[in-house]
């Protein structure tokens, strides 16, 4: 993400929105700033991300069942390994169509999920999901194509993953 930070940067400058950007530098880095932003009244945040960046300011927009201001709007610029999200809703999935729509042409309504889950320690949390869910062999391609260490395309994380099943 942070290579096409400049770009992102720039198509922002190019609106005429009113922004400010901030940088994500740990993994919980973007659920924190964006609840942040939530929590300090604002209702509009962006991310430049992947799939995980955006279900990470869904979750910040979220605490105790209910959203942190009424009506938030979550925009999208997708970067890094994936955004399932983009192609579900047909956005655009360059920097500049991305931030282009940000102006407000058009929003739509995301489902969420509520899901509260144990983790390994059995405690239990609540967590909110975003326009999907997935288990299993997709899942795991999902895991396998948007790994850190691991800048792979769609097409070997499929093969790799089935390839490790069988």
């Amino acid at each position: 993400v942070k290579v096409q930070l400049d770009d992102v940067r720039a198509a922002l400058d190019a609106t005429g929105l009113d922004h400010t950007i901030e940088v994500a530098e740990g993994p919980d880095d973007v659920r924190n700033l964006a609840r942040r932003a939530f929590d300090g009244g604002t209702r509009f945040v962006a991310v430049a991300g992947d799939d995980g960046s955006v279900q990470d300011v869904v979750n910040a927009a979220f605490h105790d069942g209910r959203t942190v201001v009424e009506q938030p709007v979550i925009g999208v610029v997708p970067a890094g390994t994936g955004c399932e999200l983009v192609r579900s809703f047909g956005l655009p999935d360059d920097v500049v169509g991305a931030v282009s729509h940000l102006r407000g042409d058009g929003t739509y309504a995301l489902d969420v999920m509520k899901l509260t889950v144990s983790d390994a320690g059995g405690e239990r949390r609540t967590l909110y999901g975003h326009n999907m869910a997935q288990i299993g062999f997709r899942a795991a391609v999902a895991a396998r194509s948007s790994a850190p260490r691991r800048r792979i395309g769609s097409f070997v994380a499929f093969w790799g993953t089935y390839l490790s099943w069988r």
